[in-house]
């Protein structure tokens, strides 16, 4: 297993990887991995990216086509509803409407509850 050379550099610690390790760039990303240290390429910046667009055909984009069937939603058509449908879910009550009152036993009282006949 190939190993690397630790050393320090001012106040941080440097690793000196081996010629098949290398990264291009001068950066890499350094994250956690269990009880170790993982460096991954860093992936280049918008600019780079900008930069690349030169590469391309000026044709690029056209021949490049969309796969076929992706837009088939319906358009919307007619305004929005005006008011609310017939059915409301159970327990809610329509606007302005109002619960019927009932009467309330004075106080020392007891609601009496009839036993249900069957």
């Amino acid at each position: 297993m190939p190993t690397a050379k630790l050393f320090m550099n001012g106040k941080s610690q440097a690793v000196r990887l081996p010629k098949e390790f290398r990264f291009p760039g001068r950066e890499v990303i350094v994250k956690a991995f269990g009880d170790g240290v993982l460096l991954l390429p860093r992936e280049a910046s918008w600019d780079e990216w900008f930069a690349r667009l030169a590469d391309f055909p000026a044709d690029f984009m056209a021949i490049h086509e969309q796969p076929a069937g992706r837009d088939t939603r319906e358009e919307l058509s007619g305004a929005a509803p005006s008011r609310p449908p017939a059915c409301s879910p159970p327990g809610h009550r329509a606007a302005g409407s109002r619960r019927q009152a009932r009467p309330r036993p004075g106080r020392g009282q007891r609601r009496s509850h009839t036993p249900a006949s069957g």
